[in-house]
């Protein structure tokens, strides 16, 4: 179901002549499924707000691999109802063949050591690749993101363990690839008291069209299946303040050939 909570508040600002109130996203309401699936994933203005993701550089060997966080992001272009055969909705790497990485919503409840609901946003790497949440800023302010990284699973003894990163730049590009700024990082454990990773942070001044990224990793563990029991509840919620709207198309510049 497609939300977009507008937020009421005495601190409004002006943008070309127009009141503008704090605008919030939030992924797991904003998550579009069945038919209505997209990626991009657009919000309540039809804005391409929320990306599906995955690196597409690695360093090393799977048993040490690094996976590189360097902009070149691609979409993942697969999608399913029930992906990898668990009430998951969502887009992956590889549907037919059950290779991840993968984004989706869980629909029913679903327990694979942490206890997902429906709703829940579960998002998992893959062996040669890095899952990416991509959120495209719309309008420019000041901006405060929250959520959290919750590791799920300990199937698979040192391989149930991920790195978790939130990092901003452009947008991605494949070819030309960016250097990201860093904002939080952290690993998570299934049963440790660093399964869940929660991030805040506030006062990002950001423009239209700025991206932030919300990544996991597997973590090399020396095996070959680094990826096995990474299943992650990710939450995050964005909010800007002292919106600024993009400029409308000019005429002369944007309209006449």
């Amino acid at each position: 179901m497609l939300l977009c909570e507008i937020m009421l508040a005495e601190d409004i600002v002006f943008a070309d002549d127009q009141t503008v109130a704090p605008m919030t996203w939030t992924l797991k309401q904003q998550f579009r499924t069945g038919s209505a699936k997209q990626n991009p994933n657009t919000d309540i203005d039809a804005e391409s707000a929320w990306y599906f993701l995955r690196t597409t550089q690695s360093e090393g060997p799977i048993e040490s691999r690094r996976w590189l966080h360097d902009g070149r992001y691609v979409p993942l272009s697969e999608s399913g109802d029930n992906l990898f055969g668990s009430p998951v909705d969502g887009w992956a790497f590889r549907v037919g063949a059950q290779v991840a990485p993968l984004v989706g919503q869980v629909s029913s409840n679903y327990d694979v050591g942490l206890k997902f609901a429906p709703g829940d946003i579960l998002v998992a790497p893959g062996p040669d690749h890095a899952v990416v949440v991509g959120w495209r800023s719309p309008v420019g302010g000041r901006l405060e993101v929250r959520g959290s990284f919750e590791h799920g699973q300990s199937c698979c003894g040192e391989n149930s363990r991920i790195r978790w990163s939130v990092e901003r730049g452009p947008g991605p590009d494949e070819s030309a690839g960016s250097v990201p700024q860093l904002l939080a990082t952290g690993e998570a454990d299934f049963g440790t008291p660093s399964q869940r990773g929660d991030f805040h942070l506030r006062d990002q001044q950001v423009q239209a069209d700025d991206y932030f990224f919300f990544i996991v990793d597997a973590f090399a563990d020396g095996s070959a299946t680094p990826h096995y029991g990474d299943a992650t509840r990710l939450e995050v919620t964005i909010t800007v303040r002292d919106v600024v709207l993009p400029q409308p198309p000019s005429f002369e510049k944007d309209v006449l050939p």
